[in-house]
């Protein structure tokens, strides 16, 4: 079902970007992005608790205890509600001095933004209050009700892209207006199955005195990493804008549209795993602990593998069928941001054991400052004078520091084999990635750019990594598996 929701999500998104930038058109989807950035910014003030909320959850799910399970959960809304109050009011002061003073709006356009503001910050608020319904889906396992949820909410946002071309009225405002919409109707769907699924898990808003410190001292921790993260994408955004403008935005928007709909392949599967890894270090059980994080990692490399090679390969093409109208330097953002992706795949499981851990001062501490360093070096880079790409750049090779960092730490906190996670993890997926490229990239070189180079090259894309992965990537008991599940399926089909 994750799966299924995956495919229709990554159709839906790359249909509505297309549809909403020629309805928009280049300026008003730069500005669509920009504004986005702001309220998004926000989510710093979020992100750290959010995580902590899953987290906790999640343990104590994976620890019987069902009572500290109800008081978590009611901790958690009172928690978000203070939350969700506090970035308001700084949303309304400094987001608006943000986007008033120091974006780059052109002229006309400037009441639309702000109306524009209003409704994405509603929706940020929102989807705010859904995370602790969320947290009880996903850490029950629930992945079946979390995909319909998904796939309801890739069809509602797609049928806005309909309405939206049927009032003749400004549409960026009335885009705003629409997706709001669809997220009360998401979340309304999401409390209304926790409560009937997981009441004896829910309770009213509360407060613990004990509960909130060890929340709020993970959380703390916690904040300094989701900051990074959110100063990568958004912060650069803002950066971008002040040095260049809303068009340059527009390509940013639409390559990390690329890369969303590109990494929903391996995040379904490590949404699946996250339970089953904190609930197994909660367990204290470290042989299948250091199984699931080195499994996890190696084929959510492989997931992504299958699409951003053709994707990388036949970027300009894809990007013309797509949209027709591409703004300038997508394709080389949309490059770049995918073999960022590539990268941060290998240590996503390596996140999820460091945070089961509950201990994560020194880790984010030393992980959440290099990942800091990302908004000032673009900055620095971007003032000397250096092409946009550079910030890609330096992401590129803050997350390969990182990924060498969390693994040390992961040795510490958690036991996981630095020497065997390297060997069947990055070194695998790198070897799998170079052997599968090299015809399609030769077959690239001999033929015009056109349809036909681009349906051939996809076809070989998937045979060369299938084959990689199959021969190269996978140990002989995995061939097995796969040989014994395939011939099963067949058999199955010829006696029916």
């Amino acid at each position: 079902m994750l799966y299924a929701r995956m495919l229709l999500v990554m159709l839906v998104t790359l249909y509505t970007s297309r549809v909403v930038l020629r309805v928009l058109g280049v300026e008003d989807y730069g500005i669509y992005s920009i504004v986005g950035v702001v309220v998004v910014s926000f989510s710093i003030l979020s992100n750290a608790m959010s995580g902590a909320i899953s987290r906790f959850i999640t343990f104590s799910l994976g620890q019987g205890d069902i009572e500290k399970v109800r008081k978590l959960f009611g901790v958690a809304v009172t928690i978000q509600f203070c939350i969700g109050t506090l970035i308001i009011v700084c949303a309304e002061i400094v987001g608006l001095y943000l986007l008033n003073t120091q974006m780059n709006i052109p002229q006309g356009r400037m009441e639309a933004a702000n109306i524009l503001f209003q409704f994405s910050l509603a929706i940020f608020i929102i989807k705010l209050f859904s995370v602790p319904f969320n947290a009880l889906i996903i850490s029950n396992e629930r992945m079946s009700v979390y995909a319909y949820f998904g796939i309801g909410e890739v069809l509602l946002q797609l049928a806005v892209v309909f309405v939206l071309q049927l009032f003749p009225v400004d549409k960026l405002i009335m885009y705003g207006f629409l997706l709001s919409v669809v997220v009360l109707i998401y979340v309304t769907m999401q409390y209304t199955y926790c409560k009937r699924a997981f009441l004896s898990q829910m309770a009213k808003p509360t407060f613990d005195k004990k509960l909130f410190k060890e929340m709020a001292g993970f959380a703390s921790w916690n904040f300094i990493g989701t900051s990074a993260g959110i100063l990568k994408n958004q912060g650069v955004d803002i950066i971008v804008n002040i040095f260049t403008g809303v068009a340059i935005n527009a390509a940013r928007g639409i390559a990390l549209q690329v890369n969303s709909a590109v990494t929903n392949f391996s995040e379904n599967f490590i949404t699946a795993l996250r339970p089953q890894i904190i609930k197994t270090y909660a367990a204290n059980d470290g042989a299948h602990l250091n199984f699931l994080v080195e499994q996890g990692a190696r084929f959510s490399g492989y997931l992504l593998l299958f699409l951003t090679i053709p994707l990388i390969l036949e970027m300009d093409t894809l990007l013309q069928l797509w949209l027709k109208v591409v703004p300038l330097h997508t394709a080389t953002f949309a490059r770049l941001q995918l073999i960022d992706a590539v990268v941060v795949s290998l240590s996503q499981t390596l996140v999820i054991v460091l945070l089961a851990t509950g201990k994560i001062r020194n880790y984010q501490l030393v992980v959440g400052g290099i990942n800091l360093l990302n908004m000032p070096l673009s900055w620095l880079l971007l003032y000397l004078g250096f092409p946009v790409l550079v910030t890609y750049i330096v992401s590129i090779s803050l997350n390969v520091l990182c990924l060498v960092c969390r693994l040390l730490f992961a040795n510490h906190l958690a036991n996981v084999v630095i020497f065997h996670y390297v060997r069947k993890v990055v070194i695998n997926v790198i070897v799998v990635a170079c052997s599968s490229v090299v015809l399609p990239l030769i077959i690239t070189y001999l033929l015009e750019p056109s349809l036909q180079r681009m349906v051939i090259v996809v076809i070989t894309c998937i045979l060369t990594t299938s084959l990689s992965i199959l021969y190269i990537g996978m140990a002989a008991s995995e061939r097995t598996y796969i040989y014994s599940k395939v011939f099963g399926l067949i058999s199955k089909f010829h006696g029916k």
